[in-house]
């Protein structure tokens, strides 16, 4: 795969990052496809509309949300980003009504990609350190969504 094409998919990567953080969800429609799939320790989704209400979902539970990347790798139609995000819950996540505390974690995310969009983006992050920042058992959650 050409370099270009490499580059190409690294920047549609940034840009769902860039979108998600400006809390502009409707320009993902320029980087990810309408049938993509979604999958983290917590949620499988099916669909660009299902990711965007997740991601508006987060992002009302932590209105203030950063994100740092720490590294970026991408081969042939595969990119895999390790960042860190946090920020202050403001909002209910899960269930779980807002704490107020300051929340931060690593993850990685490993992006697929065809014709420059995503089409399946899978993110593995410490659920636990998670649920422990909001002074919550994660095992008292069931299996929300």
């Amino acid at each position: 795969m050409s370099t270009e094409i490499t580059a190409g998919n690294k920047n549609a990567v940034e840009r769902t990052f860039e979108a998600i953080s400006g809390h502009d969800l409707d320009a993902l429609d320029d980087v990810m496809d309408e049938e993509m799939t979604f999958s983290d320790p917590l949620t499988e989704i099916e669909g660009l509309d299902g990711y965007k209400g997740l991601m508006r979902g987060r992002l009302s539970a932590l209105p203030d949300t950063d994100v740092e990347f720490h590294e970026m790798v991408a081969e042939d139609d595969v990119v895999v980003v390790h960042f860190t995000y946090g920020g202050t819950h403001e909002g209910e996540y899960m269930g779980i009504e807002p704490t107020g505390n300051e929340v931060e974690g690593t993850a990685v995310m490993i992006d697929r990609l065809e014709d420059g969009k995503i089409v399946e983006r899978t993110e593995e992050f410490d659920t636990l350190s998670w649920f422990q920042q909001l002074g919550v058992d994660p095992s008292a959650l069931g299996n929300a969504d």
